[in-house]
């Protein structure tokens, strides 16, 4: 009904601009990409009601405004599509940045495990571990993988080849694995998650 009455209030212009409300007091419930990463859905939660909130947005730009959050303790995944090696770039100088104002929050960010970009995602990881540590000297930080597959298992052929012997020679894909890097890592978390990511990869390589 309230929505209804303030189109009374058009046309919006010059002279009449549209009214801006504050609400205070709201804290996140949850965050998520809509239409491939280029729209976010931010569920905001007061003491009575929720209301959601959609921000067209750069995601990284976002994740830094956003951050640190008044309780302080959290954690944020980051999933990025890796389709531009930008990702990789912003990444790095994202999480560094947000590690640096929020600097006990926990950051988890997946990569891909491809032999074709190890340089680059090795160079992003480097990246990430050493400024972190100039935030932090005594910071944890885990880096997990999870492999699927030798590194080099994927060999790169000509779009003619492929098809040629597609059907005799079964080359496995360019993705071998994944990883996940834990920035301020919980106590025990890469012991404790070890242990089971053995037992994954020898099921999935039988």
């Amino acid at each position: 009904q309230d929505v209804k009455e303030l189109k009374l209030l058009e046309p919006f212009g010059e002279a009449n601009k549209m009214p801006i409300f504050l609400v205070k007091a709201l804290k996140i419930q949850s965050i998520r990409a809509l239409s491939e990463g280029k729209h976010i859905k931010m569920s905001l939660k007061d003491e009575n009601n929720c209301s959601v909130a959609v921000h067209n947005r750069n995601g990284w730009e976002m994740l830094k405004a956003l951050t640190p959050p008044k309780t302080k303790r959290g954690a944020v995944l980051i999933d990025p599509s890796y389709e531009e090696i930008k990702d990789y770039e912003d990444a790095a100088e994202t999480i560094v940045h947000v590690n640096k104002k929020w600097n006990n929050g926990i950051i988890l960010l997946w990569y891909p495990l491809l032999n074709h970009r190890s340089q680059i995602i090795e160079n992003m990881l480097n990246q990430i571990i050493e400024g972190c540590k100039k935030n932090n000297q005594n910071i944890e930080i885990s880096n997990l993988q999870l492999l699927v597959d030798e590194k080099d298992a994927h060999k790169e052929v000509a779009l003619k080849e492929f098809l040629e012997h597609s059907e005799d020679k079964k080359n496995p894909p360019r993705l071998y694995g994944s990883g996940m890097l834990v920035i301020n890592s919980p106590w025990m978390l890469k012991d404790s998650t070890e242990a089971f990511i053995n037992d994954i990869e020898k099921i999935i390589r039988r």
